[in-house]
């Protein structure tokens, strides 16, 4: 049975400390992460995804907020000093590789 909108959030802001600092790691700017948190909370409601356990959807949390960390640093490249481009390949690359249920 898919998650209703309200565990959806539920377990999202649960998982806010995680999700956020995960996109800190890349963007290394506070108010970015909680902007990025909040455009993946508002996507896992508005796309059209279905998530049948907890674990989907942190898993798609998790991808999708550092590719958009990834992506919000590169928009803002040449005004801040971050992560060099190859290492922002290089998170990328992992973010999209698939993982093992461990």
């Amino acid at each position: 049975m898919a998650l209703s909108h309200e565990e959806i959030m539920r377990i999202l802001f649960s998982a806010r400390p995680r999700l956020s600092a995960a996109a800190w790691i890349v963007a290394r700017d506070a108010q970015a992460a909680e902007d990025l948190f909040q455009n993946v909370a508002l996507k896992a409601l508005t796309k059209n995804v279905v998530f049948e356990h907890e674990g989907a959807l942190l898993s798609w949390a998790t991808v999708s907020i550092r590719r958009e960390a990834i992506d919000w640093t590169r928009r803002r490249r040449p005004e801040l000093p971050g992560l060099d481009p190859d290492v922002l390949d290089l998170l990328d690359a992992d973010a999209r590789a698939p993982r093992s249920e461990e």
